[in-house]
């Protein structure tokens, strides 16, 4: 065979396919990375070697060439209190979020006009806005960090190559002329047939024919290959992140029939495919009793009959003016409750009474995070600080302070370990959950003394090996030391001392507005997976659907849009009454909640059919909205046996970034 080329004054190393590809230490693919190399032409993917060379200031900025290594292109995160867990630098993942964002944009400015470019295109843009938010919301370890920024410059790039294709490559093959003098400064492509040859040719695309050496070939130099750059033979990643373009997983087969689409796909999925874990996990039985402490939560008065053992009793007395709320029958997780610390909207607390109180579940209620109600107290040793509502309604907990005060300490890792499954990140029992916040971060003995009767010493063995199991979670893979009163943990810029913990109220609202957000978006996701995800769903069918899902509270993004990124004084509140001039401009997260429900088994066909009313008036939005909202606390309540976390307004201006 020979290689020749008629526009191009060099030949490069001829990648061969192979049945395993692997990821090197700088996140790129070796002499298979088609954003850097010329490949071998694809049919239907002419895109590709349209794929910019070098930079420009228009469509491809400088950052989408930049090296990266995991020594100079990541940093540890200290705040998230796990092990060899950070970021991408700032320096980079900040104009390398920006680039990608304006060539997103600029793809979606030109797709309309090319509908069978559409699909395509939308996977490329989901895939890059996964692999955006992955970069950006979510810490890795630096290999994984480094493949995942690697793979927002090949999205980025490829994207830049269909929008030189669409502009300028595709007007030329339908033109008649020919542009061979004007050869375009882009990557170009090995072919292997004539036909495909002369196509570059005439249109300017810089190629290198692969063909049987015959007499008939004219050489009129000839040149040694150039090899690949050292700079893209790195060494293999850490871990190991090997690809088999053949495989059929991730629905590679559904979308292409060329292993480069399938490795798009299949990196996409392996690097950004991250996702919550199902709500409906195994626990003890709620009918065997409370677990370690769970018959404690909220209460008015230290019980004589239930004794905590996920954590000690703090010093002082608990007022007995407060209501008792240690009864199932009246428990927050079962009966709405009112707050003095947040406000819920008159829809939601007519869908929550409702179904109010909800039955007795057969499990243990679980909580992606930590549930409101644990926060949603004051302490009892003195009076309520200033708060917006009567504090003569506010529950009481003499463990408060110290729970708001840990979790400032431990936010950074609950949220994380949402989507890392490298962890134990299965929702927890609200028992659980007080344990966690509780800090005491040390295993106990589970032996039991042998003059227990054997119900009772089974029970409390139970509750002491579920109280260290989670503590080894945030002993072992948090790597947190137990709690002390004399800590200092930083929420955002601020030092947060055990007295700002219990007086700054402005933060003990940040911290439930977070709490509620967080648990209600988690809820809805995984409600909306229980109810409507298939077996045989590609990851874009997933992709698509968390897009829609999370546009009920914001822009259509990823999964990992459940984690907030600002403050409640930064995020828009989307479920404003009639009465509140504000109504109208969340219709459209209101028709995105309606667009998820209707998919769902035994949606109200009225509900279904607002959606074609263009334009909604006050009285329609208020009806939507009621019908919307109770249809999803009875499912939700039917499916989980519990009462949803609703989305709340707090009297908090803290734009902070969380």
């Amino acid at each position: 065979l020979v290689i020749t080329s008629p526009n191009a004054d060099f030949v490069p190393e001829l990648p061969v396919e192979r049945r395993i590809i692997s990821t090197f230490s700088d996140g790129r693919w070796g002499i298979h990375e088609y954003s850097r190399w010329p490949q071998v032409l694809v049919p239907d993917m002419l895109h590709l070697a349209c794929i910019p060379r070098s930079p420009s200031e228009a469509l491809a900025p400088a950052v989408l060439w930049e090296d990266l290594s995991p020594p100079t292109s990541w940093t540890v995160d200290p705040s998230l209190g796990v092990h060899k867990l950070g970021f991408i630098k700032p320096e980079i993942a900040t104009p390398l979020i920006k680039a990608a964002t304006s060539v997103s944009a600029s793809l979606a400015a030109i797709l309309p006009s090319h509908a069978a470019y559409t699909a395509y295109g939308k996977f490329l843009s989901l895939a890059l806005q996964h692999a955006v938010q992955r970069m950006e919301i979510l810490p890795s370890r630096p290999g994984i960090a480094v493949a995942v920024a690697a793979h927002v410059q090949r999205l980025a790039l490829e994207m830049c190559g269909l929008v030189t294709y669409l502009d300028t490559v595709r007007p030329r093959i339908e033109d008649s002329r020919s542009y061979f003098f004007q050869v375009l400064p882009v990557l170009g492509t090995f072919v292997r047939d004539p036909t495909s040859a002369q196509t570059c040719h005439r249109v300017g695309i810089p190629f290198w024919f692969v063909q049987p050496f015959t007499p008939h070939v004219k050489v009129w130099q000839v040149v040694d290959i150039r090899p690949l750059p050292s700079v893209l033979a790195g060494a293999p990643c850490v871990p190991p992140i090997h690809h088999r373009p053949d495989d059929t997983t991730a629905g590679v087969t559904n979308l292409t029939g060329h292993w480069l689409r399938a490795m798009t796909v299949s990196v996409s999925e392996t690097i950004c495919g991250i996702g919550l874990s199902d709500l409906d996990g195994i626990h003890q039985s709620a009918e065997t009793g409370p677990e370690f402490g769970e018959g404690a939560i909220l209460s008015a008065a230290p019980s004589s009959s239930v004794t905590s053992t996920s954590d000690a009793s703090p010093s002082g007395t608990v007022p007995h003016t407060s209501r008792p709320l240690n009864s199932p029958s009246c428990h927050p997780s079962r009966i709405y409750t009112e707050s003095i610390f947040r406000t819920v909207s008159e829809t939601w607390i007519y869908a929550l009474q409702a179904v109010s109180p909800v039955a007795e579940p057969p499990r243990a209620a679980v909580y992606f995070y930590p549930p409101p109600f644990l926060l949603d107290a004051v302490d009892g040793q003195y009076a309520p600080p200033s708060v917006p509502g009567d504090p003569l309604h506010a529950r009481v907990d003499a463990k408060i302070v110290r729970y708001v005060h840990n979790l400032v300490r431990i936010r950074k890792f609950c949220r994380t370990r949402l989507f890392d499954h490298t962890t134990s990140n299965a929702p927890l029992t609200i028992a659980e959950w007080r344990a966690a916040l509780w800090g005491d971060y040390a295993q106990r003995d589970t032996n039991i003394h042998s003059s227990m009767i054997p119900s009772d010493s089974r029970k409390v063995k139970r509750r002491l090996e579920g109280r260290n199991s989670i503590v080894s979670v945030f002993e072992n893979q948090g790597l947190f030391s137990p709690y002390s009163p004399d800590m200092c943990p930083h929420f955002a810029e601020d030092i947060v001392s055990v007295g700002v913990a219990a007086e700054d109220m402005d933060l003990r609202s940040t911290l439930i507005w977070e709490s509620h957000e967080v648990n209600f978006r988690c809820e809805l996701m995984a409600l909306d997976s229980y109810l409507v995800r298939r077996p045989d769903w590609t990851a874009l069918h997933r992709w698509d659907r968390e897009s829609a899902v999370s546009a009920v509270w914001g822009e259509p993004s990823s999964v990992l849009s459940v984690l907030p990124s600002n403050g409640p004084g930064a995020t828009a509140f989307c479920w404003p009454s009639v009465m509140e001039s504000s109504w109208a401009t969340c219709c459209g997260y209101l028709r995105a909640f309606v667009h998820v429900l209707r998919h769902w088994p035994n949606c109200p066909g009225r509900l279904s059919a607002s959606l074609l009313t263009d334009q909604w008036d006050e009285d329609m939005f208020g009806r939507v909205q009621r019908e919307a909202v109770e249809f999803y606390v009875r499912t939700f309540t039917r499916v989980y046996q519990r009462l949803p976390v609703a989305p709340v307004r707090v009297q908090s201006g803290d734009r902070r970034k969380l």
